[in-house]
């Protein structure tokens, strides 16, 4: 019983992923990467339940620095958070993708091109490493690691957006993303590469999207989205 719900469940998680080359809502996927960027720069990074809006998930930042400038650290990787929806809104799955802007430090040197910008964006990406990448259909609500749950593989696509012009919003909570200080209120142009997935919509009913990867430079993040999908609901007032 346990594996016929499964695969199931695998086949409609299936239906719903939209292909790699397919228009959604009028724009590509890579399109759709350019405004998840520049969405993480935004004045909010959180979904706020707005009609046909779509849901974007995002982790958090897995490293920070021991002094102005100085060498990195690996501090708490987990991301969770937890939304209300309606069956009529699409999810941006951001699995793992790496993105730097013209101007920013790096190991290659200093990134003075597109050109450049892309290529550190490819080796980072070829460097890091994904551990998980699933969706879970919760029987058992109370407990996500309930063996009762389904789990399925939630298969993403690589894609690659070039050009993307990013204003970091002098209210932005994730600005410290950026690989290098950076004015608030600044414009910058960069490109993005990773591996992601849209899913049109989900069925009525409780699911957890969790994604975990080892970045480039050895940095663990991880990112769980407790998703309730039913009519008439909105985000969690917290």
């Amino acid at each position: 019983m346990y594996m016929s719900q499964s695969k199931a469940f695998r086949e409609t998680i299936e239906e719903k992923l939209v292909p790699k080359d397919a228009n959604f809502r009028g724009r590509t996927q890579s399109s759709w990467m350019s405004e998840w960027v520049q969405w993480m720069h935004g004045h909010s990074v959180n979904y706020t339940g707005l009609n046909g809006e779509i849901l974007f998930t995002r982790g958090g930042l897995s490293y920070a620095y021991q002094f102005s400038g100085g060498p990195r650290i690996q501090i708490g990787p987990d991301y969770k958070e937890e939304v209300f929806i309606t069956s009529d809104v699409p999810i941006y799955v951001n699995v793992r993708t790496a993105f730097y802007f013209v101007g920013e430090p790096h190991p290659f040197g200093t990134l003075n091109t597109l050109s450049n910008v892309i290529a550190a964006c490819r080796d980072d990406h070829s460097r890091g490493r994904l551990t998980r990448n699933e969706i879970i259909k919760l029987v058992n609500p109370e407990n996500i690691d309930d063996k009762a749950n389904i789990k399925a593989p939630l298969n993403s696509n690589y894609i690659e957006s070039f050009g993307i012009i990013v204003t970091v919003d002098p209210n932005s909570l994730l600005a410290d993303q950026f690989e290098f200080p950076v004015e608030r209120g600044s414009q910058l142009t960069g490109c993005a590469v990773g591996e992601i997935c849209i899913l049109d919509s989900l069925p009525n009913g409780d699911y957890v999207i969790a994604t975990a990867n080892t970045g480039a430079r050895g940095y663990q993040s991880s990112s769980t989205f407790v998703i309730h999908v039913g009519p008439k609901r909105f985000m969690s007032p917290f």
